[in-house]
C-alpha cells in the first residue's frame, strides 16, 4: 500500500509558483491490497482463487 503525507500549504505555494499539478491516478482493490495497475490486481486475484479452490474441500456427490 502507498502512504502519502498530506500536501503543507508551503509546498502547494511552491507547486503553484513551479506549475507542478497532481493527477488522480485510478487505484484497483482486491480484498484490501490496493494496486497502481490494473494487471497487478487481476494477477494477484486469479493467484489468491486458485490458491482458494486447491485448499476447498471438494464436495463429492
Amino acid at each position: 500500500m502507498i502512504h502519502v503525507k498530506p500536501v503543507s500549504e508551503e509546498e502547494l505555494e511552491l507547486m503553484k509558483i513551479y506549475g507542478i499539478t497532481e493527477e488522480q491516478k485510478p487505484q484497483y482493490v482486491f480484498q484490501g491490497y490496493k494496486y497502481d495497475r490494473h494487471t497487478d490486481a487481476i494477477k494477484f486475484a486469479k493467484k489468491n482463487m486458485s490458491a482458494e479452490s486447491e485448499t476447498s474441500p471438494s464436495s463429492a456427490e
